[in-house]
């Protein structure tokens, strides 16, 4: 291929992923708020816990912070489950430092040094959100409960 050159094959598989993925977009968007809603409502029980919330938002992206825990811990704990979450976001993943948006937000240090996001996909499944939402439940109480014992938060 020289340049110049359109990659026709390219192009074409391109169109026909974006072709799928827009195909029944209502119901995977009413899907994804769904499975959303159960991590959400899971996540409520944990006192401490902030949820990112804004007036326009994914339904497939949850911010979810612990004040006085350490998102990396969160995350590693969570990988022995075969839970994967991020840290920080996707477009910040290379930057050293807290995340301006939770800054901006508000967000105390504490807090957004314990702030993780939860990525869904639509083809997540009711028992997996509910696997997830009860382990990271679990998980987090477990930590609070450690740091409170070891003097801290």
């Amino acid at each position: 291929m020289r340049s110049g050159t359109e990659n026709l094959p390219a192009i074409c598989a391109f169109a026909a992923a974006a072709e799928e993925i827009s195909e029944n977009m209502a119901e995977k968007l009413e899907k994804a708020a769904k499975m959303r809603e159960i991590l959400v409502c899971a996540l409520s029980n944990i006192r401490a816990c902030r949820i990112a919330q804004a007036e326009e938002q994914s339904p497939y992206i949850i911010n979810a912070a612990f004040p006085g825990l350490r998102a990396e811990v969160i995350l590693h704990i969570l990988e022995t489950y075969g839970i994967y979450v991020s840290v920080g976001s996707a477009c910040s993943s290379h930057k050293k430092g807290r995340s301006r948006v939770l800054s901006a937000m508000g967000y105390d240090n504490k807090t957004i040094d314990g702030a993780i996001r939860i990525s869904l996909s639509p083809e997540n499944t009711e028992a997996q959100c509910e696997y997830a939402a009860g382990v990271i439940v679990r998980e987090i109480k477990r930590l609070y409960v450690l740091h409170k014992v070891r003097g801290g938060h």
